[in-house]
């Protein structure tokens, strides 16, 4: 997601052929924790994070200082 620039629901379904249900639940997720911005109707959502931050997240099992 971080990499293609932009997230929806659709793209992780193709992507990593799941759900409907699983994908907006990541999608969500990926919301609460910064690294996605909010539904703006039908377009794609903004990605927040750059890769580094995001594997930093994983690392330390939290969001980045800035």
């Amino acid at each position: 997601v971080v990499t293609g620039g932009a997230a929806s629901t659709s793209m992780l379904q193709r992507r990593f052929k799941i759900g409907y249900t699983r994908a907006a639940r990541l999608v969500d997720i990926m919301e609460q924790k910064g690294i996605v911005g909010p539904l703006d109707g039908a377009k794609p959502r903004d990605i927040l994070k750059s890769r580094d931050e995001v594997e930093q997240m994983f690392l330390t099992g939290g969001p980045t200082e800035e």
